[in-house]
């Protein structure tokens, strides 16, 4: 792997541990010089420590002449990209005879040479003018590579520091400073590109290579024997632990990694490897051992060809509507790992994807100067649902008179806005396909129980879809409508007797989760049947999962046009709802200003503290307001998981789960989890099974297990629908038996959104929760939301201008921060004018003519 740290120091750490001799008693090997600028500066071989320390600080290698305007004014000195080697290389160099340690040494040097290669191509850029408007490329990077054995726990740890001074050597023969954040966005790329080499180069050397997750490891060298060598890994861990942090790559995460850190002395590279020897041999990792492993290696003979440049950018376009130039370089590794396939086998790769037109269409940069690209089955489907949906909102589907609709607005038993009978109105024109955004909230529920009111009137079929099972059973009890899920529902369009036909009408409830590929084919059965389609939704809540930002896109006027119903109704006080507007519009800071104010942010000291709070919280909640809804929300699977075993536990304390504890092994999507069943266990179906009658998201309550004679599972759920439904584990499990059900106590904030708690919501708020996240799950309540959040894993983000003294404001700050970051995606059409667009696609289909006319 590589990471990437940058520079305040002057980089003593590096010099002191490279002395002037290869092996000698003291000392790692020299320090080398690298990359296309260290030729420029006319550089020799081995790194000399006031060359070195005068670049850090901005000076030519003299320390006379400034290359940069801010040069040793408490700028960042550089990155120190660091490559460390899989622990079975370094096991396996520690072992080795000196032969092949220098062999594996050289294999290690060139897989780093070839990643610093890769980012002096696509990463190495500078900035100049005003706030740095203007980004230019640079000549290069100068690069010291300082080669160490050992991790900080002394075991064998082969790996290199790439320093790299922030300096960057334009065109034009002036210097500025690098643009770093360029060099981070390659990070993952550039690691893999150095994995792949010394995967291929140890290939040669007689070993064979296996993936291991997105690296690989060799063959033939013991797991057991890579965890005994592993004590600074298990360090980083346990200070990750205490820290209450639970993500590696992060700025918390490294200052967890730094606090567990010992000095590391003066390293004695042959007594290592002779202590190193000593104890692998006692392990039974000898000599004879290695050529066994060497001698038994079968070469892989895999066809070069193996990744097929058309298919493999559509796998890259399964989920997102546009890839990035890195994107190629990292995903198509990991399957040249997998296949054995070389580095010079994924640059071909690569060229022939941004190269050929009839794979991939190159968008221009993103808003990180990024490469982006689609394919042109992704630009036909977007363009497809466009004039869908410009054709069904210009027809003249069902003239409603002005009276009918008032005559339906005036009916309702809850009597609606003037917002709200706006909206109706809108929604009730004569066009086949109208879009209704609203408010977390705000009343589009109600809006959509007169819509219903008003077609069934008229004769008109009401029927109602979502992408969650959870939202479509909302709809349902909420509208009064029949539902299902856009899975189920595409099923049965295709069918001899689909629930919606000529003259229905379908309202799709979450519009903003539905993705392309499935927002085209309602609308291309809409068009071909008939029927009317109603989306409602929000464009600022949480996407589709796979090629979002639909509904954003086609409620533009020039699109389809969207009516709005802004004034937010769902939560009981003035405050509360000012603040899901401030966490919608981006204005966290205000919103968490009165949450603090009120005692319901909560900054817990750790993970496991930031758990109890919220089991705490919540079992009061629920035993003081026996007669309300409650709800637990967390980002991430994880998360979610341990809060159900913390809540499990504690109902089963209060005896409202059972004891039974049936244990299950259970799957979600390709999570494999163990699970115990009991009496009163709130369970939730992971997979649509249509003969069984069970629906993906479905929730209900165990109200009895048993055990069979033959090791099978009875199991009966009263389905929170009301209906009652029995199965054997056994009929709705995948092939390895493992059942598609999980426990269902706390939510994502995916399966949350739809949803409506009439009472209080506690949220366990993380780093990956953006602007979207945070919105959806502040807004599900009627009460009250408390939200907490583990303090640790902010404390790196607090901005400096805080002192100490202010630290629970800046924790706020940078919590603030974080929840206020827009990343909603957009359609891969919307990076090209329509002109490029209809070009591409016409002359994709002449030129497939072409090729039939030639092969006839």
């Amino acid at each position: 792997m590589m990471t990437f740290a940058k520079i305040t120091g002057e980089g003593k750490y590096y010099l002191d541990l490279a002395r002037e001799d290869y092996y000698l008693k003291c000392g790692e090997p020299d320090g080398q010089w690298s990359g296309a600028v260290a030729k420029l500066l006319k550089l020799k071989w081995s790194v000399e420590a006031e060359h070195l320390k005068n670049l850090l600080k901005g000076y030519d290698i003299s320390g006379k002449v400034a290359l940069c305007q801010n040069a040793e004014s408490g700028r960042v000195q550089g990155v120190d990209l660091t490559f460390n080697a899989p622990k079975s290389v370094s096991v396996l160099w520690a072992a080795a005879d000196t032969k092949l340690q220098q062999q594996i040494q050289q294999a290690q040097l060139r897989a780093v040479r070839e990643a610093i290669a890769l980012l002096e191509e696509h990463a190495a850029f500078t900035r100049r003018g005003k706030a740095g408007a203007i980004r230019e490329s640079v000549i290069g990077l100068v690069v010291a590579l300082f080669e160490h054995s050992t991790s900080r726990a002394t075991d064998p740890h082969l790996h290199t520091h790439a320093v790299v001074p922030n300096l960057a050597p334009r065109p034009d023969g002036s210097w500025g400073t690098l643009d770093l954040r360029s060099i981070m966005l390659w990070q993952k790329a550039a690691g893999m590109v150095y994995k792949l080499s010394l995967a291929q180069s140890m290939r040669d050397l007689g070993f064979a290579t296996v993936i291991d997750d997105d690296s690989f490891k060799l063959d033939g060298v013991p797991d057991t024997i890579c965890a005994y060598f592993s004590k600074r890994a298990e360090q980083i861990k346990k200070s990750l632990k205490d820290n209450g942090i639970r993500y590696r790559a992060s700025k918390a995460g490294d200052l967890a990694a730094l606090s567990s850190r010992k000095a590391k002395g003066e390293i004695n590279r042959q007594q290592l490897f002779s202590a190193w020897k000593q104890e692998l041999s006692e392990l039974g990792f000898t000599d004879n051992v290695i050529q066994s492993v060497r001698t038994n290696t079968v070469r892989n003979d895999l066809s070069k060809d193996m990744l097929d440049a058309e298919s493999f950018a559509s796998e890259l376009t399964e989920s997102h509507s546009v890839f990035t130039s890195q994107d190629i370089f990292f995903k198509a590794g990991i399957r040249a790992l997998e296949n054995q396939q070389s580095l010079k086998s994924i640059k071909a790769l690569y060229q022939q994807i941004i190269d050929d037109r009839d794979i991939s269409v190159s968008l221009g940069l993103d808003s990180r100067y990024s490469n982006i690209f689609t394919t042109k089955a992704v630009l036909k489907a977007e363009q497809s649902l466009i004039n869908n949906a410009r054709f069904l909102s210009s027809q003249n589907w069902c003239d409603i008179s002005a009276d009918d609709i008032e005559r339906g607005i005036s009916a309702q038993k809850i009597q609606l806005s003037d917002e709200q009978a706006f909206a109706v109105n809108n929604v009730c024109n004569p066009s086949q396909l109208s879009i209704l955004q609203g408010s977390a909230g705000a009343g589009k529920s109600a809006s959509m129980k007169c819509v219903r009111d008003i077609y069934q009137t008229k004769g008109k079929k009401v029927v109602g879809a979502s992408i969650a099972k959870s939202a479509a059973n909302n709809l349902a009890k909420e509208a009064g409508i029949q539902t299902y899920t856009i899975a189920r529902l595409l099923v049965w369009l295709g069918s001899d007797k689909p629930p919606v036909s000529e003259g229905d009408v379908l309202i799709v409830d979450e519009a903003g989760q539905v993705g392309t590929f499935h927002l085209d084919k309602l609308l291309s059965y809409a068009r071909a049947q008939n029927f009317k389609i109603i989306l409602v939704g929000e464009d600022k809540q949480l996407d589709a999962i796979e090629h979002g930002g639909v509904l954003r896109y086609l409620s533009s006027p020039e699109i389809v046009g969207t009516t709005r119903v802004e004034t937010i109704r769902r939560q009981t006080q003035d405050w509360d709802r000012q603040a899901v507007a401030d966490f919608r519009d981006g204005y966290a800071n205000k919103a968490l200003a009165q949450y603090q104010k009120r005692g319901q942010l909560h900054l817990c000291k750790d993970e496991d503290s930031t758990v109890s709070k919220i089991i705490e919280a919540w079992t009061d909640y629920r035993k003081s307001h026996p007669g309300k809804q409650s709800m637990v929300i967390a980002q991430s699977w994880s998360d979610v998981l341990t809060l159900n075993n913390t809540m499990r536990a504690t109902l089963q304390s209060e005896e409202l789960v059972g004891h039974e504890n049936i244990k299950l092994r259970s799957v979600v999507g390709e999570r494999e989890l163990d699970i115990e069943i009991s009496l009163g266990e709130r369970v939730r179906f992971t997979k649509n099974d249509y003969k069984l009658g069970f629906t993906n998201g479905d929730v209900g309550t165990v109200t009895k297990v048993q055990t069979m004679d033959d090791g099978d599972i009875w199991i009966r759920v009263r389905l929170d629908t009301g209906l009652d439904t029995q199965f054997m584990a056994s009929k709705y499990c995948d092939d390895d038996g493992r059942v598609y059900l999980t426990q269902a106590y706390a939510q994502t904030v995916y399966s949350s959104q739809g949803l409506t708690v009439d009472g209080n919501v506690f949220i366990y708020y993380t780093q990956q929760m953006d602007r979207a996240h945070t919105y959806v799950a502040c807004s599900r309540h009627r009460d009250a939301a408390h939200i907490f959040v583990n303090e640790k894993e902010f404390e790196a983000e607090i901005p400096q201008n805080f002192l100490n003294a202010q630290k629970e404001i800046g924790l706020r700050e940078a919590i603030a921060s974080n929840m206020s970051k827009d990343l909603r995606p957009k359609l891969a059409s919307e990076y090209l004018h329509q002109d490029q667009i209809n070009l591409m696609l016409t002359d994709s289909v002449q030129r497939s003519d072409h090729v039939l006319q030639m092969s006839i």
